[in-house]
Order: structure tokens, then sequence, then C-alpha cells
């Protein structure tokens, strides 16, 4: 859970402020042991990569290109709110 509150938090900062916390919330050992990087979208909005097909190279992964799959802030508070659905917090 701490990775996703991470992003949130990095997310919602100032874009002046955000490429030094990316940086060094990218090199955490529990971001890195998450296979999860934060990076940005193409239009600079922050991106939320999960990287664990990258260790997984099959033919079906190469075809569909699924090296890592890409999710907005608000796929993320989605995320989030899903997971405290089910354990009851609000």
């Amino acid at each position: 859970m701490q990775p996703f509150i991470k992003f949130l938090e990095w997310s919602g900062l100032p874009k002046h402020d955000q490429e030094s916390i990316r940086l060094k919330y990218n090199s955490e050992a529990a971001i890195k042991d998450a296979d999860i990087e934060f990076r940005y979208f193409n239009d600079g909005s922050p991106a939320f990569v999960d990287l664990a097909y990258t260790h997984n190279l099959t033919l079906e992964n190469m075809i569909f290109d699924r090296s890592a799959d890409y999710y907005t802030t608000q796929d993320v508070r989605k995320i989030v709110g899903m997971i405290n659905a089910v354990l009851g917090v609000n």
C-alpha cells in the first residue's frame, strides 16, 4: 500500500518539485522490490508504472508489448479506494 500512497503524494506535488522526489522514491528499496517506478506520460502527467512483466520475456508479452503497465493518478486512487473498501478503512 505504501507505494500507492507515495505515488499519490508525489503526483500531487507542484511540477517543479516532482522530479527530485520522483528520483528519491524510485531509488528506495521498497519501490524497487515492488517492481514499480514513478514516471511521466507523454503529456507530462504522473504515471505509476508496474514493471512486473519486465522479468518475464515471453512471446505473448513481446507481441502485446506488455513490458510495463502504466496507471494514471485516477487509476491509483481507484485502486487505493478498492483496497480500503476490502479492508474496511475509510
